[in-house]
């Protein structure tokens, strides 16, 4: 091809058309001109290309973390619900409580499941991937971005309250009257300690309100909790819908 177009310049200059020659020169430069674009445009269509592959890759890693977040605060919630029935029997267990036949062991396995704190620890692989990789912009939808970005400070912050708050709430409103009930010697003989057994009088079990109270304060709680998955529920979903909907586009 090269050859070709060198033989008419030559032919051109032979033939002293210069007029001609010029007109051909510039058409061949236009020709490289164009073809050089046309490259361009090839090599950046193929980098978008390539961008596009890349965000579809950030977005379905996010949208698998998020789905497994989901699934985890179901469970977490199933978790507060059997703390909370848990709870409601154990109030009525201390109300009607006769001293002389109460198991002991039983009563301090049940302390020991209302004292637990299920906890939630959301899946952000995909999210800080991207950030560690300074690829916020490959995001195209940026309002999809800003959404990703604040939906993981609400549950970051929302859990972290809710942790600390169930937290406290065990420490002061359940721990301090179980450990003065666990201290008294026929609690111990009653687990397998060197005690002589008697019973634990009303005042310490089926009329202790410190301990009643407790109870139901650490209720309300952990239902404050359980209505908050239920909110983390819906914008965990709302998420992967709108991420999907990205991920469509791309394809």
């Amino acid at each position: 091809m090269i050859k070709f177009f060198r033989k008419i310049r030559q032919q051109l200059l032979t033939e002293n058309k210069f007029s001609k020659y010029l007109i051909y020169a510039i058409g061949e430069i236009v020709l490289v001109v164009i073809g050089i674009l046309i490259a361009l445009q090839i090599n950046n269509w193929n980098e978008r290309k390539k961008e596009r592959a890349q965000e579809q890759k950030y977005l379905i890693e996010i949208r698998k973390n998020l789905e497994a977040d989901y699934a985890q605060i179901e469970s977490v919630d199933i978790e507060y619900q059997n703390i909370i029935s848990k709870i409601d029997s154990l109030h009525m267990f201390i109300k009607n409580a006769e001293p002389k036949t109460t198991d002991y062991k039983k009563l301090f396995d049940n302390f020991m499941v209302v004292s637990y704190i299920p906890k939630f620890n959301p899946q952000k692989n995909g999210y800080n991937n991207l950030i560690s990789a300074g690829d916020i912009n490959q995001i195209q939808n940026q309002e999809l971005m800003k959404k990703i970005a604040s939906h993981y400070n609400y549950i970051d912050y929302n859990n972290q309250l809710i942790t600390e708050t169930l937290r406290g709430s065990s420490a002061r409103d359940i721990h301090p009257p179980i450990k003065r009930l666990i201290g008294k010697k026929e609690f111990l003989a009653d687990l397998g300690y060197e005690y002589s057994t008697t019973t634990i009088s009303d005042e310490f079990l089926s009329k202790n309100e410190e301990l009643i109270s407790g109870l139901i304060y650490k209720k309300r709680w952990l239902n404050i909790a359980s209505r908050n998955t239920s909110s983390w529920k819906a914008k965990t979903n709302s998420l992967i819908e709108n991420i999907t909907t990205e991920i469509e586009k791309i394809k």
